[in-house]
């Protein structure tokens, strides 16, 4: 079984910043949702991920090699430049 990748949200539905562990299953309690493990190949997709009026984004960190960065879960006003960072929402939706 490969590992897979997952994401906090509060009980708001606000990113958790800091929170991305890797796992072979769904950590338990609520709010986590998975996130692609590599970047190669694959976007990272969520339902209806609109435009926001926060100025806040969240982000998350793949290394070079294309696997994702545990804890690299983020919260700033723009990617930051070093790294491979994608976009991620920060307000859950749905």
């Amino acid at each position: 079984m490969s590992p897979k990748a997952f994401i906090k949200y509060s009980s708001a539905d606000m990113l958790t910043s800091g929170v991305l562990v890797i796992n072979d299953a769904i950590p338990t309690g609520l709010g986590w949702i998975e996130v692609p493990y590599t970047n190669c190949c694959s976007q990272v997709g969520f339902p209806a991920m609109p435009a926001s009026s926060l100025k806040k984004r969240g982000y998350i960190k793949y290394s070079k090699s294309g696997q994702v960065v545990a804890g690299s879960t983020i919260i700033r006003n723009k990617k930051p430049k070093n790294g491979y960072w994608q976009e991620v929402p920060l307000k859950r939706c749905c």
